[in-house]
């Protein structure tokens, strides 16, 4: 397999950066000393490599769960009072996850200190004109550890899933109460039973720390097939073995992914004129560990995000090549860089070697370590990434999606 001879560059950089540098946490100086290292592996194997500043507020993002918290409590405690008040603020507390965690609206993102991004970019050009693209992304940054998921695993969507019905049957009694009297019997025992799930949204304000996780898993194994990629392309085109005909090829490693996409969403603002005038597809790589669980995500819940079915089938044939099974499902909670590009007609699908049917230990937490990363899950994304390359390459037809 082609990949196989990438095995130990793509290991050694996880290993690299996981000892040099560590946690990554977004728009961070050690997640621009990643895209600096990066940046010297990419510029003697591209045409150019592009580094790309933005602004962004990475606090807001999270601080919609404590939003959320905060107006919960607030309406709890001014039920009695003022009924109608606990209601309007079950609504804003609500309206603000919803846009601001769930959308990926930039809704409150003003009240938040400001900070700077970089995406890189490094760009190879084919041997003859471009007559199209292929945007191959993963994220340089690592998450805020989620505590509620490291102590309490599954358990803790349960608790979310709760709090979300809880904050439901407050306003219900807050609205009753305001046409009747909170006293009422069936309001007023819906006010104590929603009281029971108020040690939760306490919780909620230990949701996640400041303190970023290794991010080997989510996503430094990603961006280590991202670089894979970048060489095998120079390798090839050495040895004569393969060259880029009419691709133009863009390693992009995407800054406050964990930030709420802020990266990817400045990228395409910025060239979706470009994105636009030459026909571009889009790889994005996210969460790469374990071989067993190669997954090609159709569609992304919270964001409404829908990718390219043709990307997808060619995926799932890729896979079948090579007699790999492969699983095709929507992401049912969070986002990723496939959402910007998706949302403005830009075809997209992401790929990840990672069980997304459950809640595993290392997803945002100080276990996403390289204990849990198999470095032949890395060979096989790389694998399908070449592939899906060389079919783009080859075929007549200049967008997939």
């Amino acid at each position: 397999m082609t990949a196989d001879k990438h095995q130990d560059y793509m290991y050694g950089l996880l290993k690299r950066v996981l000892d040099d540098i560590g946690p990554r946490p977004s728009c961070g100086s050690e997640e621009k000393a990643l895209a600096e290292l990066l940046r010297a592996e990419w510029e003697p194997i591209c045409t150019r490599v592009d580094v790309e500043d933005f602004q962004c507020h990475p606090g807001a993002f999270l601080g919609a769960v404590h939003v959320y918290a905060v107006m919960y409590l607030a309406a709890l405690a001014l039920y009695m009072f003022v009924p109608l008040l606990s209601s309007t603020l079950l609504v804003i507390g609500a309206g603000v996850f919803f846009l601001e965690l769930v959308r990926y609206y930039e809704l409150t993102d003003a009240l938040y200190p400001r900070a700077r991004g970089e995406n890189l970019l490094g760009i190879i050009e084919p041997e003859q004109k471009a007559t199209k693209r292929l945007i191959v992304c993963a994220h340089l940054d690592s998450a805020w550890e989620f505590n509620l998921f490291y102590w309490m695993g599954d358990a803790a969507v349960v608790g979310l899933i709760s709090s979300v019905l809880a904050y439901g049957v407050l306003f219900a009694a807050g609205v009753g109460a305001t046409l009747t009297s909170p006293g009422m019997s069936v309001f007023f025992w819906m006010w104590v039973a929603t009281a029971v799930f108020s040690p939760m949204m306490l919780l909620l304000f230990a949701f996640h720390t400041y303190s970023a996780v290794p991010g080997a898993m989510d996503d430094l194994a990603g961006i280590a097939v991202v670089a894979g990629l970048g060489r095998w392309i120079d390798s090839s085109g050495k040895n004569g073995q393969f060259k880029l005909q009419n691709t133009e090829v863009v390693l992009f490693a995407a800054s406050a992914e964990e930030a709420g996409l802020r990266g990817s969403k400045r990228y395409v603002e910025r060239h979706l004129k470009e994105l636009k005038s030459l026909p571009t597809n889009v790889l994005v790589i996210d969460g790469v560990a374990d071989e067993n669980f190669l997954t090609v995500v159709t569609k992304e819940l919270w964001t409404g995000a829908r990718h390219s079915p043709s990307l997808i089938k060619a995926i799932e044939e890729i896979a079948g090549e090579h007699q790999w099974p492969i699983k095709t499902m929507p992401i049912v909670m969070g986002g990723t860089d496939a959402t910007p590009f998706s949302q403005n007609n830009i075809p997209a699908v992401i790929i990840g070697c990672q069980d997304l049917t459950r809640l595993v230990p290392n997803y945002h937490t100080r276990l996403d370590t390289i204990d849990h990363v198999s470095p032949q899950s890395m060979v096989v994304t790389l694998q399908v990434t070449i592939d899906l390359l060389r079919r783009l390459d080859t075929y007549r037809r200049t967008r997939t999606g």
